[in-house]
């Protein structure tokens, strides 16, 4: 799939008809991500992959790292509230930064454990292409 105006039941019917989704081009990433994402938070729907395809070292690595960042993020936010609160923001962002960039890798690992595989590669014309398979 190119599209960018990718929405949930678009891929819905994607998974039906093929056992798999190909998402072709940045923007159709973006708006894949974009709809999971929205799923999860919305709807309340959990998306799972296949926890029998066997993980490498770079999935592990990319997911620990994305999920880190993420979560860093978030806990130097807190870190900087909280230290604000008690006269030391500096050290409170930063250690709500290491807390969280450390649940992050935590997190992204068990990701990867749990079946979490995210392939992204080029096509014969250069373009990005994400692929997600059904179980």
């Amino acid at each position: 799939m190119s599209n960018k105006n990718l929405t949930l039941a678009m891929l819905v019917a994607e998974l039906d008809a093929r056992g798999r989704v190909v998402v072709q081009g940045w923007a159709a990433i973006d708006a894949f991500r974009r709809v999971i994402h929205r799923a999860t938070a919305e709807l309340g729907v959990q998306v799972t992959y296949d926890p029998a395809s066997e993980a490498t070292l770079v999935q592990y690595v990319a997911a620990g790292a994305l999920q880190a960042v993420e979560d860093a993020a978030k806990g130097a936010l807190v870190g900087l509230v909280i230290g604000a609160i008690v006269g030391a923001p500096r050290e409170g962002l930063l250690l709500g930064a290491a807390v969280g960039g450390s649940v992050g890798i935590y997190r992204g690992v068990n990701a990867v454990d749990r079946g979490w595989r995210v392939y992204i590669a080029r096509d014969g014309e250069g373009n990005p292409v994400a692929i997600l398979s059904a179980a």
